[in-house]
């Protein structure tokens, strides 16, 4: 919500890409939706979790192959150009040189990952021609809690079309680990379980 709505712009009608449909890039899908964005674009490798991102109404964009990240954006608008790119992979020169091209007037390129390129050169003529805007996140704001706690309780989220993986609290700590390698299970909706299904407290 907070990068998405509160940073990100997003309005009803709004265009969105959304680079990256791990646990951010989903999240940052719902809340658009939540928003009444008008296009939501979800790019990222064949997998689950690209599949509920466009369970959650996101036009699927594979990348297998390393496709210009421009080029992608440009074929899924139509050369329409998009309002937000949020990039939570960190893809350094691609994403930005994509902004160039593919932001429109007063668009925002908001950065939420931290990937293996810290520097990146920006198309400076670019940004200044489009009045845009690029701001880089990290957490969330208590106002932004609130927010989502709300669009989850008005069901405009679509949330309820993510699968939930149910964790006994036995395997709390495995599936941390997991988590933090990077090897968590596809579905952001993530449940610990204190006691056994049906078991009486």
């Amino acid at each position: 919500m907070d990068w998405t709505v509160n940073i990100g712009g997003v309005r009803e009608g709004s265009t969105v890409v959304v680079v990256g449909p791990g646990y951010h890039g989903v999240a940052a899908v719902a809340a658009a939706r939540a928003a009444g964005a008008k296009r939501i674009i979800a790019v990222g490798r064949s997998s689950e979790r690209l599949e509920i991102a466009e369970a959650l109404g996101a036009v699927p964009v594979v990348n297998d192959d390393g496709t210009d990240l421009g080029t992608l954006i440009d074929s899924a608008t139509a050369g329409r150009g998009t309002d937000l790119i949020l990039d939570t992979v960190g893809l350094g020169r691609a994403v930005t040189s994509a902004a160039a091209g593919t932001l429109r007037k007063l668009g925002r390129l908001v950065l939420a990952g931290l990937g293996p390129v810290p520097v990146s050169e920006v198309d400076l003529k670019a940004l200044v021609r489009g009045a845009n805007t690029i701001t880089g996140v990290r957490g969330r704001s208590p106002e932004a809690v609130r927010q989502s706690i709300d669009i989850l309780a008005s069901g405009t989220s679509g949330l309820e079309l993510v699968p939930t993986t149910h964790v006994p609290l036995e395997e709390v700590g495995e599936m941390l680990h997991r988590l933090a390698r990077g090897k968590g299970p596809a579905s952001p909706h993530v449940v610990i379980r204190p006691q056994p299904a049906g078991a009486s407290s």
